[in-house]
């Protein structure tokens, strides 16, 4: 299986006066404006997921739906398990129920997919670190018999992204 892992785009600043409206902190134009490029680049690079998986939040939920008309109208779910801080556990085994996929996208936030990223590749979210920029995207691909059989294939920066 391929695992795009997809860090949401640029968005508005926490609120110092309601941090629980970070549910709902939207992606600013610049960061929408980025997210077109990036979608348009990883469809230059082919990447072509049979689906997009994406945290409940507003800013994820944005990125996402920019990535799957960019990719060519891409089904996408949300996946309570890509919200911040939920367990890494939870999350591998909502991925492994799509299992039979080929290529699947993951939209969602940091440190999490880095944490996600690690755990498929070494076996443990602390054993190495994958540092995934605002709108910046990792590719790890294996399968899910064992930890760490899951290989890190390339990790594009945002910049990086806008300039293919």
């Amino acid at each position: 299986m391929k695992l795009y892992l997809i860090r949401h785009a640029p968005a508005e600043e926490p609120s110092q006066t309601a941090p629980a409206v970070d549910d709902e902190r939207a992606l600013t134009e610049k960061g929408k404006s980025r997210m077109v490029r990036a979608a348009a680049a990883l469809k230059r690079l082919n990447v072509r997921p049979e689906l997009i998986l994406t945290s409940p939040l507003k800013r994820a939920l944005e990125t996402a739906a920019l990535v799957a008309e960019g990719l060519g109208n891409i089904r996408v779910e949300t996946l309570a398990e890509l919200a911040p801080g939920a367990e890494l556990s939870a999350l591998t085994a909502a991925i492994r129920a799509h299992h039979a996929l080929n290529e699947l996208a993951l939209v969602g936030h940091q440190p999490d997919l880095g944490r996600l990223a690690a755990f498929l590749i070494a076996g443990a979210p602390d054993a190495c670190e994958v540092a995934i920029g605002k709108g910046g995207v990792a590719l790890v691909s294996g399968d899910f018999a064992a930890p760490a059989r899951f290989t890190l294939g390339w990790l594009l920066l945002p910049r990086m992204l806008r300039r293919l």
